[in-house]
């Protein structure tokens, strides 16, 4: 279930109940004018929703889902472009805010678990955890390290 409630406290307010996603849901993100909501649905779902800040019907917004894994999603400054962390398929992703077909974002590091991205406010810097990963001295990526 997606619910809101005051950041202070006090009585939730249920906006939407999200199908297939009870086992793994991945990462939730606003958009910066606050009136919607995204959802990285995880597993076994795999697939990224858009709902109404205000509550509403779920819209998938990636055709026909099939990735392994959208731990986590955030959106640029406009609005207009999502960042996918891609925990199953190592990569980081990007797809419009309307919805279509996902790219992958070119990083020269090789990513294992991708699981939380965030995008500093001005959209020029993308942050990445991957608890499965580590750096050598020349900066090549040591999965499983």
């Amino acid at each position: 279930m997606v619910v809101s409630l005051p950041a202070a406290g006090g009585s939730a307010n249920v906006l939407a109940n999200l199908p297939n996603i009870a086992g793994s849901p991945g990462g939730l993100a606003v958009s910066h004018d606050g009136t919607t909501l995204l959802i990285a649905a995880g597993y076994p779902s795999l697939t990224l929703f858009q709902v109404s800040s205000s509550g509403g019907t779920l819209t998938n917004i990636l055709p026909g889902g099939g990735f392994d894994f959208i731990s986590d999603v955030d959106i640029d400054p406009t609005g207009s472009t999502l960042f996918l962390g891609a925990d199953g398929l190592d990569r980081i992703l990007t797809v419009p805010a309307t919805g279509g077909t996902p790219t992958v974002v070119p990083t020269g590091i090789a990513f294992a678990d991708p699981v939380n991205v965030a995008l500093s406010p001005d959209g020029s810097t993308l942050f990445v955890l991957d608890p499965n990963i580590g750096i050598d001295a020349s900066g090549n990526g040591l999965p499983g390290a």
